[in-house]
């Protein structure tokens, strides 16, 4: 299984879809935004903002409410 994969005395396998790859394909392409990573559109300060959300009266409200 996939502990067995992570370690190193397990068998590598190919992911499924490896089968349907005919082995004669090729890809000519470069990746060159792979290279650099990814800008967030997300503000710096989201985590905050979701850490302040469950610490906030209106979640603790719903959390009391389920119990």
């Amino acid at each position: 299984g996939f502990i067995e994969r992570m370690t190193t005395g397990g068998e590598t396998h190919l992911p499924p879809i490896s089968k349907f790859i005919p082995p004669d394909f090729k890809f000519n392409c470069e990746f060159d935004n792979a290279k650099t990573p990814a800008k967030s559109t997300h503000p710096d300060d989201e985590g905050e903002l979701i850490i302040n959300y469950f610490k906030s009266e209106a979640f603790m409200k719903i959390i009391n409410e389920e119990k």
